[in-house]
């Protein structure tokens, strides 16, 4: 029987070691095995290559420098339309208010100042505020960044909540919008990732959807729907 040679290394392979053919040359495990993980190394890197005429910068607006890693560039970065976003709770906190009012009011004729009408409409008053501001806060305590290795969503404004994925995980973008997002130029976009129980990130009233979708249709080679 013919002794097999690793057309890589020059060892023999055994007689109970198994040969593996790669691109019609003959390797051991060994070379084999290390082979398969270059390759996919080389897969991932040129995966990853970021197009020339997607521009980057190193010093970051609103994700923590520490949280940037080794040669790591941001590619961008956001918050929500502010007007999109605070849309609908300006109007319900308009509506609270003349409600309170309206409770104050029909009460007045009756002279009676500690009514609890009157009680009750200064309190639905006093929440209209209380509701902008925390809509307000959930607004500034979330942006979106896209960098040249992850895509990550920061929320919270007490508790902090972090979705991040490699760019190599990332399977599919969807886009979608309302009519006051069309109006506002902004919209949804859906990150679908790999490898994770809840394998969606929404990043909501994102303005220029069109632009950052491209963006990310471009880093990662996939496709998109809306």
């Amino acid at each position: 029987m013919a002794i097999e040679i690793c057309e890589n290394c020059g060892s023999e392979i055994g007689k109970l070691e198994k040969a593996f053919v790669h691109e019609q040359h003959i390797v051991c495990a060994l070379c084999y095995k290390k082979i398969k993980t270059t390759v996919q190394e080389d897969a991932r890197s040129k995966k990853n290559v970021i197009p020339s005429d997607i521009q980057t910068y190193d010093n970051p607006e609103f994700l923590p420098l520490e949280a940037i890693r080794q040669d790591e560039k941001i590619i961008y970065e956001d918050q929500q339309n502010l007007t999109c976003t605070l849309f609908w709770p300006v109007i319900a906190s308009i509506l609270i208010v003349i409600y309170g009012f309206l409770m104050i009011i029909s009460d007045s004729n009756q002279n009676i100042p500690d009514s609890y009408n009157n009680i009750f409409g200064l309190l639905i008053i006093l929440s209209a505020p209380i509701e902008l501001l925390i809509a307000y806060l959930r607004w500034k305590y979330i942006f979106h960044v896209i960098t040249s290795k992850r895509v990550i969503k920061y929320s919270g404004v007490i508790i902090k909540n972090i979705f991040e994925a490699p760019l190599e995980k990332v399977q599919d973008l969807t886009m979608k919008r309302g009519i006051l997002q069309r109006i506002l130029n902004c919209g949804n976009i859906v990150i679908t990732t790999a490898g994770r129980a809840t394998a969606e990130s929404k990043w909501k009233n994102v303005d220029e959807p069109y632009e950052i979708q491209n963006i990310l249709s471009k880093i990662i080679g996939g496709s998109s729907g809306f």
